[in-house]
């Protein structure tokens, strides 16, 4: 297993082997976003988002391997696939826990690429550098700039329910990671190509 690899899991149960995924230097940059989505996953994304559940047998189980990828990668991805409810997405799950830096949330490009731009903003963390409010980076993907915004506590129960089990409440920041369309749109610009149906929710408060 490479260095600085991490685990991560689709929400479901017992279906899925977890995949290892890599630390490239960056990722290609996938910015054609197809809004068709398989109509067989909203339970996926539905049960990653069941907040209240109880603590026992295979959610201990999700919890110790959560944590057992924090201690030996310094964090954990969840990957959720798209589907008719909405666009696929990625978190991480242990940088707050092993830097004191915001967890990360990026939507809308295929799971293999969520996972490898989770994992690349972690090993930019892991060097020293850190992301706030309005920052951007050339670090995530080829020849694409990014830009972070926090995350409104109003929609961690939507999106963030494992790092909400995993933390016991939601007392933790999290930065959404947006990725701008092919003409260097992003989605609070008004010349951004998906502002309907968009991959990239916006999950800020509401002004």
């Amino acid at each position: 297993m490479a260095p600085g690899a991490c685990l991560s899991e689709l929400p479901q149960e017992n279906t899925v082997t977890p995949v290892v995924g890599q630390l490239p230097h960056r990722i290609p940059a996938l910015v054609e976003w197809r809004s068709t989505r398989p109509s067989v996953l909203s339970q996926l994304r539905i049960a990653d988002n069941q907040t209240h559940l109880n603590f026992g047998g295979e959610m201990a189980e999700r919890l110790t391997r959560i944590q057992t990828d924090i201690d030996r990668y310094d964090w954990h991805v969840i990957l959720v696939p798209e589907d008719e409810i909405g666009p696929s997405f990625a978190y991480s799950i242990g940088l707050y826990q092993t830097f004191r830096h915001p967890e990360v949330i990026v939507f809308g490009l295929d799971l293999a690429n969520l996972h490898s731009a989770v994992n690349q903003i972690g090993s930019e963390i892991r060097k020293g550098v850190r992301f706030g409010e309005g920052d951007g980076s050339d670090e995530v993907f080829e020849g694409v700039s990014v830009r972070f915004r926090l995350v409104s506590t109003d929609f961690y129960d939507e999106y963030l329910g494992q790092a909400i089990r995993y933390y016991a409440g939601n007392g933790f920041p999290c930065l959404q990671c947006f990725w701008p369309d092919g003409e260097g749109s992003f989605p609070w610009d008004s010349d951004y190509r998906f502002n309907v149906d968009s991959p990239q929710p916006q999950l800020q408060q509401q002004k």
